[in-house]
């Protein structure tokens, strides 16, 4: 994560709750601490939220809505199938994960990573691959944009994707992946897993920003109704397979498109590995809201 907004989220710190520079951060410390395995998905009530606002959405009203864009495909009918429907990119790429068989670190061990075949940028590409198997064009954007600085990576990503719709207006969906940060106050690092035909699959979690802190986002409960929608076929997939939606007094750059979610695949107590099998898991989610069933468009 770093869930923290762009410069037009007042009063939001601009790295986010979960943004610790100390993941990367040098160090002589050798003490160790734990990875735990746990359970944080909201299987008794998917459709819940973990509400940081003083809105109050009806969730089941919203879910049952019509979706706010044009679903994939009401949208192949006017476009060229060259132009991309969905753009994938990571405000926070260099997040990375715990080693293979990972069960304790220390202050040295690295939780970021400029090696994109290593950290959040791979879990998009696993994403990218499973969408356009299953027909959807998608733009991934392997830019690491808190390669530079953390504090301004909102800001930069907010300028990418405003340039990026621009120049492809087919743009439907903007998908911000990210890794979490789940660590306890004495150090133990979580690892939020599931698991899904015998394998083991990091559980990811959905953030929804909103207008409560003073961004310019009228229309946040579209992005909403979107959520709800992918979260009901991440639960089809599994009921352990998802955390509940976290909905957020920022904007996180969702106010450019209807259809833009900020998804944190794992956390960094998970592997790669698990962090890909979720990504693969959110993707044919995402297709299955975005492709109705019968073939026909959602009305």
């Amino acid at each position: 994560g770093g869930v923290g907004g762009d410069g037009a989220d007042a009063g939001e710190d601009a790295a986010g709750p979960e943004a610790d520079d100390k993941e990367n951060a040098a160090s002589t410390d050798v003490r160790r601490w734990p990875i735990r395995e746990v359970d944080l998905s909201c299987a008794a009530d998917p459709l819940s939220l973990f509400n940081e606002t003083d809105y109050a959405p009806d969730c089941a009203a919203l879910a049952a809505a019509a979706l706010p864009f044009a679903d994939f495909v009401r949208w192949s009918v006017g476009h060229d199938p060259s132009e991309p429907y969905i753009l994938i990119l990571h405000t926070h790429g260099t997040e990375a994960f715990a080693a293979e068989g990972q069960s304790m670190y220390t202050a040295a061990d690295p939780f970021r990573s400029q090696d994109t075949a290593e950290n959040v940028v791979a879990v998009g590409d696993v994403m990218a691959e499973t969408l356009e198997a299953a027909g959807i064009p998608v733009l991934h954007v392997r830019e690491m944009f808190a390669l530079t600085s953390y504090q301004n990576a909102y800001s930069r990503a907010a300028e990418a994707i405003r340039a990026l719709l621009a120049e492809h207006p087919s743009i439907s969906v903007v998908l911000d992946v990210h890794r979490d940060s789940i660590v306890r106050t004495d150090n133990t690092r979580l690892r939020p897993l599931t698991r899904i035909g015998g394998e083991e699959v990091a559980q990811c979690m959905i953030v929804v920003g909103t207008d409560a802190r003073g961004a310019v986002h009228p229309g946040w409960r579209d992005n909403l109704n979107f959520a709800l929608k992918l979260q009901t076929e991440l639960a089809a997939a599994s009921p352990t397979l998802c955390r509940a939606i976290d909905l957020r007094g920022a904007a996180f750059n969702e106010q450019y498109r209807a259809g833009s979610l900020l998804l944190e695949i794992g956390s960094c107590g998970n592997t790669l590995a698990q962090a890909k099998r979720a990504g693969v898991q959110a993707a044919l989610a995402l297709a299955r809201v975005l492709i109705p069933d019968d073939g026909t468009p959602d009305a």
